[in-house]
């Protein structure tokens, strides 16, 4: 999972804003682990550990302004590969992040 630059946080709700403006975003944190079709799936859940360094951005941007913005790559074997798993406008994923200090 990727953590967008800040500079796509504010740009969602914008006309025209779409698909190559977030497949190009600078990316801010790569973050663990890598997902393979085995991990996709309806009611499937994926676990993402931030690490500290990760954590420090995620907070100070909650903190300034209130956003975050996330991708999910497919493969990277070809530059124009069609992915096999898809989400539905009818079920689209869902991202919920839960804060827990161990």
């Amino acid at each position: 999972m990727k953590l967008l630059d800040s500079s796509v946080d504010a740009s969602w709700a914008r006309r025209g804003f779409g698909y190559w403006h977030v497949a190009n975003a600078s990316v801010a944190a790569s973050i663990s682990p890598v997902l393979g079709s085995a991990d996709l799936g309806a009611g499937r859940v994926n676990l993402f550990r931030f690490s500290e360094a990760q954590l420090t951005i995620a907070q100070q941007r909650l903190a300034t302004t209130g956003k975050l913005s996330f991708r999910l790559d497919g493969t990277t074997t070809a530059a124009y590969a069609r992915q096999i798993f898809g989400w539905s406008a009818w079920a689209p994923p869902i991202l919920r992040i839960v804060y827990v200090q161990d």
